[in-house]
């Protein structure tokens, strides 16, 4: 029992398993928002399309509903073929794929264009660096950012000066004195 609980205790303490918990809970986030676009704004788009006609209502009715002598109650209810809520769920379903196909797109475009600056500013970096020259789409790219976060750019760094000589010592200067009097001798 122990060795089970200590597997259980090492699976759920992953970060798989806690990155599967937060992708259930904002895909049931984002299935509640899908869902609404769909039934509120996109469904009533196709209803007036059809002319008005709501498709949960469309069925066959294949036994009529059985009423009592007085003809006030239901006594067996109508067997029906509900085919328009068939059909309804399908357009549920193509256009909530589509709307997560689309969000997805556009995540993605987000997250390469994030990609492409990073990359292409580390680029640029090792260039200035090196004193190469940028090509074409690397100015392009320069001046688009220049626009947009001048601060942010690329800069050429300046090695630092070397430092300054350091001041002889008295004794240094004794025996450079000394080396200058040998010298004229």
């Amino acid at each position: 029992m122990k060795k089970l609980f200590a597997e259980f205790k090492k699976f759920i303490s992953k970060g798989n398993v806690l990155d599967m918990a937060v992708g259930v809970i904002i895909g049931s986030a984002f299935s509640s928002i899908v869902n609404s676009l769909v039934k509120d704004v996109i469904t009533p788009v196709i209803s007036l399309i059809t002319g008005g006609t709501d498709l949960t209502d469309l069925k066959i009715v294949l036994k009529p509903e059985v009423l009592d002598e007085l003809g006030e109650v239901v006594v067996t209810p109508a067997l029906t073929l509900n085919y328009g809520a068939f059909i309804q769920a399908i357009i549920n379903f193509l256009l909530i794929a589509i709307t997560v196909f689309l969000f997805v797109k556009v995540v993605a475009k987000i997250q390469k264009t994030l990609d492409f600056n990073a990359t292409t500013k580390e680029n640029i970096q090792k260039k200035l660096d090196n004193d190469e020259a940028l090509n074409a789409i690397e100015q392009k790219w320069m001046q688009r950012m220049e626009k947009r976060d001048p601060a942010n750019l690329p800069k050429k760094t300046v090695a630092p000066p070397p430092p300054a000589p350091a001041e002889p010592s008295s004794t240094d200067k004794l025996l450079m004195q000394i080396l200058d009097e040998l010298k004229k001798d």
